[in-house]
Parts: structure tokens; C-alpha cells; sequence
């Protein structure tokens, strides 16, 4: 992909009560050298917390000349409140009719800053640039969505999601929160994982640990192409700068999970792994109902919110 993604995750003060009502947010996105052709729509997507599912608004499709600065209204769900507000995202992909050859000439284009303002508040709610003035994010053919999590003053603790790809020439399930395996139905990673579900959300890695939680971590092997992730932890001890006994090296935390001793509550999923043999591949999920063929259930991880 090319250029590095900085560290999206932001922090910011928000002054008023987070229960106010909040009916619009303008943001404005300042684009690089690298420009935006027409056809190519952009979206914004919102985790909120009170919608199960990603809320979407259309940006429009115009070119975005290099080095422009455009600006724009979310129109909000009725009834969201400050709290609601999860995470921010942006979505493009090249298609449409003023670009006829999108699937095999994909538009790239760069992306140097994005600011989230609440007009009504005079609050800035994200605000993220690349250093220096840098790309911030490059969409590419592979890469398509961006996200920047927003943490409000009043210390809720944000989720963030789960998201989990196969790649059938590996044999390998995948479970990961990287804002760069971000996915959606049909989206595609090299060599040629496709993006199967969504299994909740889980809490940031920046979420101070407590007595309910459990850190989520991810495991590789280079000798099975088996990504593992787990709470397991006789695992989370066996840290080190080279591969653990099983042969696997540490990649990195997910976030935090609820601790199976923490218990099934209204909003929460249980979080298992599963196991193939036959692929030596191990499946994280939520769903036990549906294991593809070969894979049996050995560990309760924990449990993750339906919700944001």
C-alpha cells in the first residue's frame, strides 16, 4: 500500500454534557498530491452506539482536485447523542461512470488531514494530518476505508470491531481490529483473503486493563500460514522476541475482551476458537452454529458486544 498509516485512534475534549442531542457534523478532508477523479464516491461511515449496524452518508462523487479542501454535512440519525458517537470512518471505492475501468485501473488518491466539527457545539470531535503535513492515508485498489476512533471526556470506553477474513490458498482464518483490514462484503487482501463477518466489538488496546476484562492477542506461525487469536493466557506469558514453544511469533494486541469469569450479559456474545487439523488453522467467532466443515470448538475466549 505504500505509505504508512499513523496511529488513527484519537483523543479529544468535547466540553459539553455527552447526552446532548447532535443532529449534524461538518467534515472537511484536505486531499494530497495525488487527486480524486470523478466517479469515485466517498462515504462517511459512523460506529454508533445505539445502531447495530455502520450508519452510512453519502458524499458525493466529484473529483477532488490535489491539494483541495472540501467540506461537508453529515446529516445524524434522529434521537443520536454525543455518547452515541464510536467512530469515524471514510469509504471509497473507484467505480461508476465517469470511470469505466475502475476494476482494473482502481483510482488511487491521497488523503493529508481530516477534521470532525460539531457546528452546534463549536467542538472539534476528531482531527487527524499527516506529519508535516504528509499523507495521511493513500486509498489505493486494495485499501478502502480509514477510520479514526473518537474517545469523549466523560471516560466511556470505546469498542471497536472485529473483523474476520479466510484466505483459501493458506488455509488460514484471520481475526483482527487493524483499521487496515477494515472490510466489507467483497472486499479482498493479498494473496487473496476475502473479508467473511464481523464478530462485534471489543475494546480498544489504548482501554486501561481491569479485573473484567482480558487482553485479545494475535499469534502467527510461518510454518502453518496459521494466524491465532486468543486470550489464552499461558500464551500472553509466552512473550519474547522470537517464536513461542508452539512456534509462533507475537503480532499484536486486538484489544480488550470481557473475561469469561465477567459472564453473559443483555448486548454480549460469547467469543470462541476453533480448531482444524486437517489445515492446522485456528477460526475465531461468535457464531458456533455455522463452523466450516473440519473445525471443532476447544476454548471460550470471552465475550464481545453486538454493538459499539
Amino acid at each position: 500500500m505504500g505509505d504508512a498509516i499513523n496511529d488513527l485512534t484519537e483523543s479529544v475534549e468535547v466540553r459539553e454534557a455527552s447526552e446532548c442531542p447532535v443532529d449534524r457534523l461538518k467534515v472537511t478532508l484536505k486531499t494530497g498530491t495525488d487527486d480524486k477523479r470523478c466517479g469515485v464516491p466517498v462515504h462517511v461511515v459512523l460506529g454508533l452506539r445505539n445502531r447495530a449496524e455502520p450508519y452510512w452518508f453519502y458524499l458525493g462523487a466529484d473529483s477532488f482536485n490535489g491539494g483541495s479542501v472540501r467540506e461537508f454535512n453529515v446529516s445524524l440519525p434522529r434521537g443520536t447523542v454525543l455518547s452515541d458517537i464510536v467512530t469515524f470512518g471514510i469509504y471509497t471505492k473507484s467505480w461508476g461512470s465517469c470511470f469505466p475501468d475502475a476494476d482494473i485501473h482502481p483510482d488511487n488518491w491521497d488523503l493529508v488531514s481530516v477534521r470532525v466539527e460539531i457546528p452546534d457545539f463549536g467542538n472539534t470531535l476528531l482531527e487527524r494530518a499527516g506529519v508535516g503535513g504528509s499523507t495521511l492515508v493513500r486509498f489505493t485498489g486494495d485499501l478502502h476505508y480509514w477510520e479514526g476512533g473518537v474517545r469523549l471526556a466523560d471516560g466511556v470506553l470505546r469498542r471497536i470491531p472485529l473483523f474476520s477474513w479466510y484466505s483459501p490458498s493458506r488455509g488460514d482464518f484471520r481475526a483482527t481490529t487493524d483499521r487496515q483490514w477494515a472490510g466489507f462484503a467483497t472486499d479482498r487482501r493479498a494473496p487473496d483473503y476475502a473479508f467473511t463477518r464481523q464478530d462485534g466489538f471489543v475494546f480498544s488496546p489504548e482501554t486501561e486493563p481491569r479485573s473484567d476484562l482480558a487482553p485479545l492477542y494475535t499469534w502467527y506461525s510461518p510454518a502453518r500460514g496459521d494466524h491465532f487469536t486468543t486470550t489464552d493466557p499461558a500464551w500472553a506469558a509466552s512473550f519474547g522476541p522470537g517464536p513461542n514453544a508452539h512456534g509462533y511469533y507475537h503480532l499484536r494486541l486486538e484489544g480488550y475482551v470481557y473475561s469469561v469469569a465477567s459472564g453473559v450479559r443483555p448486548g454480549r456474545v460469547a467469543l470462541y476458537s476453533a480448531w482444524n487439523p486437517a489445515h492446522a488453522d485456528n477460526f475465531l467467532t461468535t457464531d458456533t452454529t455455522r463452523l466450516p466443515a473440519g473445525y471443532t470448538v476447544f476454548r471460550h475466549e470471552g465475550y464481545v458486544d453486538l454493538r459499539p
